[in-house]
């Protein structure tokens, strides 16, 4: 690796542009580029600088491998890690203190610090680092285990609006789950609730896929007992989701289910059944096409959840279309009149 893109990793890793590295470093970023390109060399006065800001060593910047510090990086945090978590704080504190001497501005022994401030109490020092983590880090990851950190000692300061506020600016990261241990009263109630409700949706989901899902050979992953056993647990799942019936948007997946069950039952001669099935089929869709996306539900678990006008159900949109085209399948012609009797 040339020494210009030495300098690019580091900056990019760093998450610096060139803009700001050079006004960092007080030159121009035509300076900045140029180095980058291998058209320049910095004064040797800025190399100390440049290391310092990218967290490195010279060697470094004068062509070591970059992996060779990343893996000693990582052996300190493991080792940091370690003695913390066999109960030798102090000595991990220490650990991770001389590794930023070594690796100044290392995200990773950064974080890892600022989690074992936290575990000692010493607030102030961990927020600050896990701060800096969250403006400079550019891997999502590690900048959501820093929201983790930062978030915590924010509550343990009594300074709970700035955890949560904290939290909710980047619910992508997974740090939605801090949410259930930081919010209060009645709205960690509705949290609980809303997670317990969409979490639980989408588990249900991957498990209707699982039942038509095909191996590598491109043969069914279940035989058509297996996935009719399947498919009868998931509507028991439903009825315990929603005791009274209170399913709404999720109506679609239910009408889904009895779908794949009278094609099966179709398929194997058993008309009565498949009538049954198709006759849910149309309950349950069109309890998804009239919903009410305002409407609160009743059931134990997710009493006051709505699921609000994020879905188009109306005529002509793709929920709305999607249950005829069940219903045209060759499969049921024949049957297909019958449902209304």
């Amino acid at each position: 690796m040339s020494f210009g893109e030495t300098i690019r990793t580091l900056r990019k890793k760093a998450d610096y542009t060139q803009e700001t590295l050079a006004e960092l470093l007080g030159i121009s970023p035509q300076a900045v580029s140029r180095w980058e390109c291998d058209t320049a060399m910095p004064d040797l006065s800025l190399l100390p600088r440049l290391a310092y800001l990218f967290g490195v060593s010279t060697d470094t910047l004068l062509g070591v491998e970059l992996e060779k510090r990343d893996r000693a990086i990582e052996a300190i945090r493991e080792a940091a890690n370690r003695a913390v978590s066999d109960g030798y704080r102090r000595e991990g504190i220490r650990m991770l203190r001389e590794g930023l001497e070594s690796y100044p501005n290392s995200h990773v022994l950064m974080a890892a610090l600022a989690d074992a401030l936290l575990l000692e109490g010493r607030l102030e020092e961990s927020l600050s680092l896990a701060e800096w983590v969250i403006e400079h880090e550019p891997d999502m990851k590690r900048k959501a285990d820093a929201i983790s950190t930062a978030s915590c000692v924010l509550d343990r300061m009594g300074r709970h609006a700035q955890a949560v506020e904290l939290v909710r600016k980047l619910p992508e990261f997974g740090c939605d789950d801090l949410l259930i241990h930081l919010l209060k009263g009645s709205e960690r109630v509705r949290e609980l609730r809303h997670k317990a409700l969409t979490d639980g949706m989408m588990s249900l989901s991957c498990l209707f896929w699982l039942t038509s899902a095909e191996n590598n050979r491109g043969e069914p992953e279940l035989d058509d007992d297996e996935r009719r056993l399947a498919l009868e647990r998931l509507l028991s799942l439903y009825d315990d989701f929603f005791p009274d019936g209170d399913c709404g948007f999720y109506a679609q997946f239910p009408a889904r289910i009895h779908r794949e069950l009278a094609a099966l039952d179709a398929s194997e001669g058993r008309e009565e059944e498949a009538i049954d099935h198709l006759r849910e089929c149309v309950r349950f869709g069109t309890v998804f096409e009239r919903y009410d996306p305002e409407a609160e539900r009743s059931s134990l678990f997710f009493r006051g959840e709505a699921d609000g006008g994020w879905v188009r159900n109306e005529p002509g949109s793709e929920g709305w279309d999607e249950l005829r085209g069940w219903l045209a399948d060759p499969l049921f012609d024949g049957i297909r009149e019958r449902i209304g009797e």
